[in-house]
Parts: C-alpha cells; structure tokens; sequence
C-alpha cells in the first residue's frame, strides 16, 4: 500500500515535470 502511494507521488511528480 504504502509503495503505491510512493509510485503514484513519483509519477505525478515527473508528470508535472515533463508537462
């Protein structure tokens, strides 16, 4: 449970980035 959240956090995160 507590991976996905840290998945979910890196993907907005680099989403954000590369948008």
């Amino acid at each position: 449970m507590l991976c996905r959240i840290f998945y979910l956090t890196w993907s907005g995160l680099l989403f954000g980035l590369y948008s």
